[in-house]
């Protein structure tokens, strides 16, 4: 892997489309539960940091996006507790931890949940204020490609998009170093 890093320590934030991951993985799995298998956020960040150790890469920051319907309140105690078992595996290891979490609201005829919208503002603004040295994306969604070229261009930032290759859009591959999520080693 060759990045062109200005800093010895280089500094990455992950941003996590959760929706979208959670949603290919019934598909890998090929089964609506995912036959029982759940990602292992803590394990998700081992992956990245030891894949890019040599790189002197270090996750300082994860931020998951995702959405909740609103109307189910069972769902949204499991979702609270869900992230904060999140929140405390990735503080063990030093790293912030930040969700970001959409109102999905089934009555309206169309819905939109905000979260791309989101991961967009969010890369952009810690690009502008020098907040990263690396973009970690996980994603398949090619409505990113503008961003990952304007991140590369303009904030010449190195940006690495991770996901399963089912799902992944071929020009968002294209547009990044992309590492291949690989189940086993981020699921329990």
């Amino acid at each position: 892997m060759s990045f062109k890093l200005s800093n010895y320590f280089n500094r990455a934030i992950l941003f996590i489309d959760n929706s979208n991951l959670l949603n290919v993985l019934k598909d890998v799995t090929g089964n609506m539960d995912c036959n029982g298998v759940r990602v292992h956020y803590g394990k998700l960040v081992d992956f990245f940091e030891e894949y890019l150790s040599s790189e002197r890469i270090k996750i300082k920051e994860v931020i998951l996006y995702d959405g909740e319907v609103i109307s189910d309140v069972c769902k949204r105690g499991k979702k609270e507790r869900f992230l904060n078992s999140v929140n405390l595996i990735l503080s063990k290891k030093g790293i912030s931890f930040i969700a970001k979490i959409y109102p999905i609201d089934l009555t309206r005829e169309k819905n939109v949940k905000q979260v791309d919208s989101a991961i967009v503002v969010d890369i952009l603004s810690k690009a502008v204020r020098r907040e990263m040295d690396v973009v970690i994306l996980i994603s398949g969604d090619r409505d990113f490609v503008p961003l990952l070229k304007e991140v590369k261009e303009n904030f010449r930032l190195p940006v690495i998009v991770s996901f399963f290759d089912k799902g992944l859009s071929k020009e968002l591959k294209e547009e990044s170093f992309f590492i291949k999520l690989e189940l086993d080693k981020i699921s329990f």
